[in-house]
């Protein structure tokens, strides 16, 4: 996780936080806001199961990442699932979506005042991101993030 503060002499409701749920060369950061208070993007929000549907997805493509289960097998990497010469692998894949998801909040950012953050675009922006990571996950990899 990364905290970004806000800048002097701004709203501290500008602070944010960028999240990488699971496994980190298996997920995407996703941003999330102070002000949102308990309000956060479904993809983060624990369900009945207690788990995170990003952090369930991110989990499943980790097997792929580590697929021996015994003996010392989870000190061995399949660095192939992860980057490899075709631009297959998972890391590759999850690249632009996250290059997306940085590109449309760094926007966001710049259209709210500098000394206040506006609730209702935080709220539209996790319905995005909801639907967005959703549909990338299942378009790449065939996982419901759900």
């Amino acid at each position: 996780m990364m905290v970004v503060g806000a800048a002097k002499g701004e709203d501290v409701s500008r602070t944010m936080m960028w999240t990488v749920l699971g496994f980190p060369l298996t997920t995407v950061a996703v941003p999330v806001w102070l002000s949102a208070g308990k309000n956060l993007p479904a993809i983060l929000s624990m369900k009945e199961n207690l788990h995170a549907p990003l952090c369930d997805a991110a989990m499943v493509l980790k097997d792929q990442c580590i697929p021996v289960k015994r003996g010392s097998g989870w000190k061995y990497l399949n660095l192939s699932a992860v980057i490899n010469l075709a631009n297959t692998g998972i890391m590759q894949q999850i690249e632009p979506v996250e290059d997306e998801i940085f590109r449309v909040t760094n926007n966001l950012i710049a259209t709210m005042p500098a000394g206040k953050v506006q609730p209702e675009k935080i709220a539209a922006h996790y319905k995005w991101l909801d639907s967005f990571v959703a549909s990338s996950y299942k378009e790449l990899f065939g996982i419901d993030v759900k």
